[in-house]
C-alpha cells in the first residue's frame, strides 16, 4: 500500500527516473556499453564464472543437464532435462528456432 502511495506521488513529482522517459534515456546510456566494459577489464564476469563453477563442484549447486529435442509435426524444439522420457514423436536435436 505505500508503495503505491509512493509511486503515485514519484509519478507526479517525476522524480524517479523511472517515472521521467528522458532522465531515464539518460541513465540507460550511462550504464550499459560502457559498465559493461569496465566488467571485462577488472575481470568481474570471470570472477562470477568461477564462483558458480567452484559452487556447482562442491555441490552447492545442483545443474541439471538439459537437452533440445524437437517435434516435425508441431515444428518447434524444446528444453528438456537429460534423464527424463523423450515424448512420442520427437526427436533429439535443434532443428527450429522458437
Amino acid at each position: 500500500m505505500f508503495g503505491k502511495i509512493g509511486a503515485k506521488k514519484c509519478k507526479e513529482l517525476k522524480v524517479n527516473a523511472f517515472f521521467d522517459p528522458k532522465l531515464r534515456n539518460k541513465i540507460c546510456t550511462k550504464g550499459g556499453k560502457s559498465q559493461g566494459k569496465i566488467n571485462s577489464k577488472n575481470g568481474h564476469l570471470k570472477k562470477i564464472a568461477n564462483l558458480y563453477w567452484e559452487n556447482v563442484k562442491s555441490g552447492k549447486i545442483k545443474r541439471k543437464k538439459r537437452i533440445w529435442i524437437y517435434s516435425e509435426s508441431l515444428q518447434k524444439s524444446f528444453f528438456v532435462e537429460k534423464n527424463k522420457k523423450i515424448p512420442k514423436g520427437f526427436k533429439y536435436g535443434r532443428k527450429y528456432k522458437n
